[in-house]
């Protein structure tokens, strides 16, 4: 496991403090990311009438509007009190048990996700083959919520992954968001948001290929750091993400006015960013712009699907290395030894192979 940078995170947090205690005055996208997850969800009330969304509870469009610009003109430290203040109140129940409270689990999961901003934050309210998974009809989700919540709320690292199974959450980075929100009580004892820029300060490329045995170890580093530096657990990260956000960009180091005691930590993310590149390109391959259908033969029947910009059945394996890792059983049927997978045409545009695909199932 690779060991966490040495930087300045007193210095850090405090920029960090500094950048989400800022009103929305200069449109800076650090601070205004949330007002595109509000506009998704107001859509959603608004067009689909969707029942399970955060502005239910107002009885008027009116009312919808001005708690928009409401929500809009909070600053991110704002916002996450306001959250904090919303799980307190949950907190206070066995809300495991008490299934009245289902809708204030919903607003503390909107409010989340609004926090959380796009890209990742969106991904529940989209609508995917005509159908929203936040719909009037697909509220199943919550009592895996509530549970994950509890597990959070004492510190266990288990809520990770329970979090995970949540469809079109958006994977580790926006469970451990959850995750975070429910257990920052514990302080030293919480669970930190383990995002990409996260993944990336432990030289890790991808937030998803980290299991619960490289999370613990990634809490432990930020524990002892934050021991150190009197600080607390959630209060490294932070740090980290702060000084990540930055420094780097498109995984180039960013020319800024900020002091040099970090010159060493940047200068080893950079290496590693320079020694990762061939790797990572191996692993993916070049996009072509074409798309390829894909055919499975197991025992007892016959599956398709296509993807873009993949030309191989590594390929294919690679990008659903997630949901593997995960178990999903749909992904293990892909990649059973006893079945038999194949490229069996490639197309110019999606369109054509979704065409295809729909001919061979009919």
């Amino acid at each position: 496991m690779n060991k966490i940078p040495v930087i300045d995170f007193q210095f850090w947090y405090e920029v960090s403090k500094n950048i989400n205690a800022k009103r929305d005055i200069d449109n800076t996208p650090v601070i205004n990311r949330h007002h595109g997850v509000i506009k998704m969800i107001e859509d959603k009330y608004i067009q689909e009438k969707i029942e399970t969304a955060y502005f239910t509870r107002f009885k008027s469009k009116e009312e919808v509007l001005l708690e928009i610009k409401r929500l809009k003109n909070l600053t991110y430290i704002e916002l996450e009190n306001e959250i904090f203040k919303k799980i307190q109140k949950v907190r206070k129940y066995n809300f495991l048990k008490n299934k009245n409270k289902n809708n204030e689990f919903m607003e503390i999961f909107d409010l989340i996700q609004i926090w959380g901003g796009i890209p990742g934050g969106g991904g529940p309210y989209q609508t995917r083959n005509g159908v929203t998974w936040r719909s009037n009809n697909e509220i199943n989700w919550i009592n895996l919520y509530k549970n994950a919540a509890y597990k959070a709320s004492c510190g266990d690292i288990s809520a990770y992954n329970d979090f995970r199974k949540i469809k079109h959450l958006g994977g580790l980075a926006f469970a451990s968001k959850h995750a975070y929100f429910f257990s920052k009580h514990l302080n030293n004892n919480s669970l930190i948001i383990i995002d990409e820029k996260i993944a990336h300060c432990f030289k890790i490329f991808h937030a998803n290929d980290i299991d619960t045995s490289i999370a613990k170890d990634i809490l432990l580093q930020t524990s002892i750091a934050a021991k150190n530096y009197k600080l607390i657990r959630w209060q490294i990260e932070k740090s980290l993400f702060t000084f990540h956000s930055l420094n780097f960009k498109a995984r180039k180091i960013i020319n800024n006015t900020f002091n040099n005691k970090d010159a060493r930590a940047k200068s080893d993310l950079l290496e590693w960013y320079k020694s990762s590149k061939n790797k990572y390109k191996k692993n993916k391959s070049t996009p072509n712009g074409k798309t390829s259908v894909f055919k499975l033969t197991t025992k007892d029947d016959i599956f398709y699907t296509y993807r873009k910009n993949c030309n191989s059945i590594n390929h294919l394996k690679f990008i659903i290395s997630a949901p593997l890792k995960k178990n999903q059983k749909w992904a293990q049927k892909w990649f059973n030894e006893k079945n038999k997978i194949e490229i069996i045409k490639t197309f110019e545009s999606v369109e054509d192979a979704k065409s295809y695909v729909k001919k061979l199932r009919l």
